[in-house]
Parts: structure tokens; sequence; C-alpha cells
């Protein structure tokens, strides 16, 4: 049992897969809620993704235009519903966020002003400290430019 992207090379194999102790799968997981396992699988490899200590934020989508509005899925800290969950982008643009489960949040992106590679950092006490980082890349959006038609009748 896991993930295979199909390829031959991209795969994970959840622990006991191919033995008499799969059984349990229902009772295990890679993100604390028993029998749910969730994989990253947007990149060049499949990554397990369950919720952990380390200070790596999951993005989701990982980029998104300047002008902001981009609802931006956040993996990485196990959330309680108590945490008070804040975004910080690009080192001084802050935006609350929205617990969702133990494994997920999300923030909507404020106008960010900037294009290009921008650090997300996520903080679970109000903003007090910033202890988990990712990226996202803010992009230019072609499509606002006003269209202009001329009809012939």
């Amino acid at each position: 049992a896991g993930f295979n992207a199909g390829d031959g090379f991209r795969y994970f194999n959840i622990p006991n897969s191919r033995n008499p102790a799969i059984i349990n799968i229902t009772s295990t997981s890679n993100y604390q809620d028993p029998g749910l396992w969730i994989f990253q699988v947007d990149g060049e490899s499949v990554e397990n993704h369950g919720c952990t200590s380390n200070s790596g934020l999951v993005l989701s989508p990982r980029s998104g235009i300047e002008l902001g509005g981009t609802e931006i899925f956040i993996g990485g800290p196990c959330y309680k519903p108590d945490d008070q969950i804040v975004c910080r982008f690009n080192k001084t643009i802050e935006a609350d966020a929205v617990y969702v489960s133990a494994e997920l949040a999300y923030c909507i992106t404020p106008p960010l002003y900037v294009v290009g590679r921008i650090s997300v950092e996520l903080s679970l006490d109000g903003g007090a400290t910033f202890n988990y980082t990712g990226t996202f890349r803010s992009i230019y959006d072609i499509d606002l430019r006003q269209e202009v038609f001329t009809f012939y009748f």
C-alpha cells in the first residue's frame, strides 16, 4: 500500500506494505489521524507529509498573484483548534490563518507588491514567534490588463 506515480520512479510505500501487518493500516497514519495517509504529489518526488515538529511548511499552491487573494493551504505543523495561527509574508506582511484540521490550515495572501520568491512564516501563538518557514512565488498577473474590443456592425 502507498502511492505510485506510475512512472516507475516516484513512489512511497506505507510501512508494513507487502507484509501481513498491513492489516493494521486503519490504526496507523502519517498525519495523526488513524487510517489517513497524505502525500504531496505535485513535485519531482512523492513526499510523505504527515504533520511534524520540524520547521518546514508544505504550501499549496506554491505560487499566486502579487495582488493577493490566493488561498494557500498550509501543512507541516500539527495544529490544535485553539492555535492562533498567523501567516507572515516577506518578513513584514501578516495575515490571519484559519484552522481546518490537525493537519491543515489556510490563509489568504494579502497584497504583496513584489514579484518573485518570498518567505512565508507561520506562527501558532498569535504572531509572538514564527517557527515554521516555507517559500511562496509571487507572480505578476498579466491577465489584469484591460482588454479593448472593437465591434464592427
